[in-house]
């Protein structure tokens, strides 16, 4: 998974993944974008995923782009794909 380092401080480093935001309180949340193709502009890990996927998962997720809004659905939706087509 590729991360993005940020440091508060000297000592103080967390590794976020992209794709991932926190709200005010510290919540981990997966970033929703505006559409699958705002969500490979915007996330690596997600574009890498994306890239590795069969053709035909690709041609399927780019159909119904407008639907995969976070990292977390393009996950769902190739799982779903491939396991229609096995």
């Amino acid at each position: 998974m590729i991360l993005n380092i940020s440091a508060k401080s000297k000592h103080n480093i967390k590794a976020v993944p992209c794709g991932i935001d926190k709200d005010p309180k510290g919540t981990i949340i997966m970033k929703k974008f505006k559409d699958l193709d705002g969500l490979l502009a915007g996330s690596e890990t997600a574009k890498i995923f994306f890239t590795s996927l069969p053709d035909y998962v690709q041609g399927a997720a780019l159909r119904n782009g407008n639907s995969i809004l976070t990292e977390e659905e393009l996950h769902r939706f190739a799982e779903k794909t491939m396991h229609e087509f096995n």
